[in-house]
């Protein structure tokens, strides 16, 4: 006896259901008409819940956006509260280090205020008396605060005057200092070739007393001859005493003297 596969088992299964349905559809006309009726709202129904399903989504991130705002807003709020509870903390270790100064400077109170009430007296004393002159031995005609103001008043009318004949404009006052700058160049110009003109005649002076020299000595030389010449040089001292004449002799006559270039 032969077995049949499961796989033919369910071909020939499918046949025999195809051509049952298709022998019913031919058999019932009234059933195809139901099912295309049935197909026709499961599709609305898938349509529908497509369109419902968008809709969805969309207030789905509405919600998601407003609700990361409100994360935002909260964070910083938590920040603001950290911030101001940071604050508050410091404020409070500073008031428990405070409260000890504050008690132990506290009898100090009363000498400070007294020690203002003296420095004000002080300072108005200083401010009164500070215009007051250290004259000693001379005679104010009214007294120093009288000679200040006389002097104020003499003051601004010299200002006043300086002012119209323009000595005190700062334009002029800066002509006149670079005037006085150029002036001060050109002196200091002029005195250093001044100096230099002085030097180069000193000795250039110098030079022709020196050539002046040579020359009176070589014509005295040339007119009193060797012999005089010996004696005047080297002094012999066999004739001390005629040498000495003979030496002073040159100097004193005027006749043998050279003249002068």
């Amino acid at each position: 006896m032969l077995r049949k596969t499961p796989q033919l088992e369910k071909k020939t299964s499918r046949k025999t259901e195809s051509t049952s349905f298709s022998a019913s559809q031919e058999k019932d006309p009234d059933l195809s008409e139901l099912m295309e009726s049935q197909t026709l709202l499961l599709t609305l129904l898938t349509v529908k819940m497509e369109n419902s399903l968008a809709a969805f989504e969309e207030k789905a991130e509405r919600n998601l956006v407003t609700m990361c705002q409100e994360k935002q807003q909260l964070l910083k709020q938590a920040h603001e509260l950290k911030r101001e509870l940071l604050l508050r903390q410091k404020k409070r270790e500073l008031v428990d280090v405070l409260n000890p100064q504050i008690e132990m400077l506290s009898p100090y109170e009363a000498v400070c205020e007294s020690f203002k009430e003296q420095y004000k007296t002080f300072a108005t004393a200083l401010d009164t008396t500070r215009h007051e002159l250290p004259v000693r031995s001379v005679h104010l005609d009214g007294g120093a605060h009288k000679f200040l103001d006389d002097l104020q008043r003499e003051l601004t009318t010299t200002h006043h005057l300086l002012g119209e004949l323009g000595v005190c404009s700062s334009e002029e006052n800066g002509k006149v200092l670079d005037l006085l700058g150029e002036l001060k160049e050109m002196t200091q110009k002029k005195d250093l070739e001044l100096r230099r003109s002085f030097a180069h005649v000193q000795e250039l002076s110098a030079g022709v007393s020196k050539e002046a020299a040579l020359i009176n000595q070589e014509v005295w030389e040339e007119a009193r001859g060797p012999v005089p010449l010996r004696q005047w040089y080297f002094n012999e001292e066999d004739t001390r005493g005629d040498t000495r004449g003979e030496a002073s002799s040159p100097l004193l006559s005027g006749a043998d003297k050279p003249c002068a270039l």
